[in-house]
């Protein structure tokens, strides 16, 4: 389980590696895997939905940064997605799309769930 605090208005990144639901196995990608950071409230339609190797239009994306047990990533909240979220917990789910799977094609594992913390922050100028 882990926990982000956001801040609108404001850019977060943040790391984490994948660990087998024991919390202590590593897990090892493939070059083709797909690891997804998923923030939404509720089972509805996730609010941002980002998979790596694609850099969403504000700029929010999941780089792997290693393939080795245990295989590491870093997230980027964009500052327009943080904005665009309203103030308040949020659910997350960090997943790989395993690409060597058949049935189904591309199964989706479930690695850690977490929770963002969007805070709202102080207006006015904030640029150089």
């Amino acid at each position: 389980m882990f926990e982000i605090i956001a801040y609108k208005g404001r850019t977060t990144d943040f790391s984490g590696s994948l660990y087998e639901s024991d919390g202590t196995t590593g897990v090892a990608l493939a070059a083709e895997d797909v690891v997804r950071f998923k923030i939404g409230r509720g089972n509805a339609t996730p609010d941002l939905d980002l998979e790596s190797g694609t850099v969403e239009s504000n700029g929010s994306t999941v780089t792997v940064t290693s393939i080795v047990s245990p295989a590491a990533y870093t997230v980027r909240l964009a500052e327009d997605d943080v904005t665009a979220l309203t103030a308040g917990v949020y659910d997350c789910e960090v997943a790989v799309a395993d690409d060597s799977e058949l049935a189904p094609a591309n199964a989706t594992k479930h690695v850690e769930r977490g929770v963002l913390h969007v805070i709202d922050t102080l207006g006015g100028d904030t640029g150089l």
